[in-house]
Parts: C-alpha cells; structure tokens; sequence
C-alpha cells in the first residue's frame, strides 16, 4: 500500500481539514527520499492498489467477516463490500480497518482514525517540536541500556543474565545456562518479540518455546531457534517471569501476562492514555501459535474492563474475551497496580521528547518488571477503545 492514506481530494486548492492532516502524515512519510523519487513509488503502489490490491484484499475481508458483521450491525454483505471498496479506492484504507473501526457502520468517519501505514509520521507529528531526538529513540531501542538508564530512577527492570553479541562465535544454548530455571532469550534491538523464546533443561538436553507460542521439543529446535535469534544481533538471555497468583486463574497457559501501559507526557508531567492486559487464550484451531486476549485497564485503579459496547470484534476475539471475563471477580484490580503506574511515569520522564511511549510490564509474584519500551506502539486498539485520535485534532 501507499505510505498513508492517499487519494484524489489531495489535489484539491483548499481540500478539508480532515484530508490536509492525512496529506500531511503521508509527505512526511517521505521525508527521507528524493521527493520525485517518492512521487514515483507512491504513484506506483497507489496503482496497484486501485487496480489489483484493493479489490481483491476487499473481497476477502468480507466474504471472512461479512456473516458475522451482517448479525452485528444489521447490514448486508453487499452494502458492506460496496463501503468496504468506497474507502479502499478513495482513500487507501486497509479493509480490515473498515470493520476494527466500525466504519462499515460509519464510513463518514473515516478520516478521524489514524491507521498503521501512516504510524511513524502520526508519532513524529505528536511529540514535541522538532520531533523526537535521535539519542531518545536509540535509548528505547536497546533494551539492555534502556534497562540500566531505568534502574536508576528506581523502576524495577527485568534482569539480563548474559548479553551475547552477534560477534562472538555461536555456540550452544545448553552450555550457557545455568541451574535448572527457565531463561527467556530475546534480541537486545529487535521489535515485536521476533525470533524470542524460552527454554529450559530437561532429562533428554534442553526443549523450549517460542513467543509466538510454537513449541521447540529438543535440544536441536532449540539450537535452531538460538542460532536464528543470534544472526539478528546481540542476543539477551533474561529470566523467564512469572505470573502474580492473582492473575492465574485468568488463563490456562503457563506463557506470562502481560500488561501494557501507554503513557502520554503532557508538559511537566505523564498520565494514562491507555492500559491493557493482554492474556493468552490457547493455541487458534489449526494453527501452533498462540491467542491472545486484549482486556482495557481502568488506569486509575487497575479495574479490569469490558470492551465497548459498540466495538465491533472478531467472532473468535469476542468469545474469548467473554470467557475470560467470566473469570474475573467484580472487585478484581490488578495487583501493585500504583507501583506500576508510578514507575511508568519516572520512565516517561527521562523521555519528555516523546508523546507517548507504550511500556511492556509483567506482574509477577514479587511486583511489577518492565521488559520494554516503545516509541513506535500501534494505535488500533487504543483507538477503538478510546475514540478516534483524530476526532478532536
């Protein structure tokens, strides 16, 4: 797809608001390149797209999730797919985003939402002016000086064991671990938890599992997974956390819960834009990979929520989500929920150049730990949870 949403009302004198602030994420998505050069790829991809992409990605998203829009929301599957290609053929909107924000139902308010292909300039514009520093963003990105940076301002931080860097020869996992805990390795710069696992010691060598959920049975898939995450670069072999008690019974996996707090800097100081708790739900029919389910957190208390009402879900996610709310007693807040706001707030400090920063905690027996921050955080679920971003701009 185009770098943004990109259509033809960006050609207009005096186009409305709404459309000069998506031109406007769209060219600063450009602003590394040659801007001829960007007008060439952009014309090229926005092509393909309304010839080829955009018809085909529309067709399939609602013969997938038509059936049960159609029972949501009381519309047709015609009239979806017809909405559905208005906005993915004047707009570059992904389909999928037509039904995550409701648009099917309201396409009038399309433009209020800020979608993941226009990400990185949406974040650049809402920091502070000229934008975030160089130093704050390669701070974030390496995790074991971001961990070290935050130890200091007394925010308790997952401890690294071993860093492994990418020069030194590979060897065996096996050979580095010590005693018979689990260790969780990860890349030191990587995002999106790509190529992480666990692993641990058993009577045959070692066995493991990925993040994503595919299990590694022997020393060899292990050593597989070891010599794929070290090709990515330095290699961090940490503890593997666990939960707090309280929060155990909210799943049937042993994979950790995990809790993720964006804050927002607001001149002097950080407060909430959104908290969610993110639970594995077992392993999707016909697949080896992991579930999760996405629950809202009331920030003030750490009060674990219901969606909203009018929030359109996936027919599996909105099962899910019911089963796990039944598992959760009416009184039930997280537990140390204060130290993990309070610490999320000192962090937020160190980088008042940021807007916001999305912060990855596990709650386990002993408090709060925080595996990670991140600058460039999606804002799909925020934003159907919280309102569109745009909206109010």
């Amino acid at each position: 797809m185009p770098h943004g949403l990109l259509g033809w009302r960006y050609l207009l004198w005096q186009p409305p608001a709404p459309v000069r602030r998506h031109r406007a994420l769209w060219w600063h998505n450009g602003a590394r390149w040659p801007r001829s050069a960007w007008l060439v790829v952009q014309g090229w991809l926005w092509l393909r797209w309304i010839f080829c992409l955009a018809w085909t990605d529309a067709v399939r998203t609602v013969a997938r999730l038509g059936p049960d829009a159609a029972g949501f929301w009381g519309i047709g599957q015609s009239r979806q797919l017809l909405r559905v290609l208005r906005l993915a053929l004047g707009s570059c909107i992904p389909p999928i985003d037509c039904y995550r924000f409701g648009l099917v139902r309201h396409p009038e308010r399309a433009l209020d939402y800020v979608y993941e292909h226009e990400l990185p300039a949406y974040h650049h514009w809402r920091s502070a002016p000229p934008g975030p520093s160089a130093a704050s963003l390669a701070l974030l990105q390496d995790k074991l000086a971001l961990a070290a940076e935050l130890a200091g301002l007394q925010v308790p931080v997952v401890e690294t064991l071993q860093c492994v860097p990418k020069t030194e020869p590979l060897d065996s996992l096996l050979e580095r671990l010590q005693g018979p805990g689990r260790v969780f390795c990860k890349s030191r710069s990587g995002h999106a938890g790509i190529g992480a696992f666990s692993a641990w010691r058993t009577p045959a060598g070692l066995a493991g599992r990925c993040l994503d959920g595919r299990m590694l049975p022997d020393t060899d898939a292990v050593n597989d997974a070891w010599q794929h995450l070290h090709a990515l670069g330095d290699t961090l072999i940490q503890p593997c956390l666990t939960n707090h008690r309280a929060l155990q019974p909210l799943t049937d996996d042993d994979a950790a819960i995990g809790v993720r707090y964006i804050s927002q800097w607001r001149g002097t100081e950080a407060t909430c834009l959104c908290a969610l708790l993110e639970i594995p739900s077992g392993v999707a029919p016909g697949s080896d990979r992991t579930r999760y389910c996405i629950l809202p957190i009331d920030p003030r208390v750490g009060r674990v929520l219901e969606w909203p009402r009018d929030a359109y879900l996936f027919s599996r996610d909105r099962q899910s989500s019911a089963k796990i709310r039944l598992r959760v007693p009416d009184d039930f807040s997280l537990p140390d929920w204060s130290a993990l706001v309070a610490a999320s707030h000192r962090a937020h400090a160190r980088f008042p150049d940021l807007w916001a920063i999305a912060w990855d905690w596990i709650l386990t027996p002993t408090g709060p730990f925080l595996l990670e921050g991140n600058s460039g955080w999606g804002t799909t679920i925020p934003q159907i949870i919280h309102g569109a971003f745009l909206a109010a701009a």
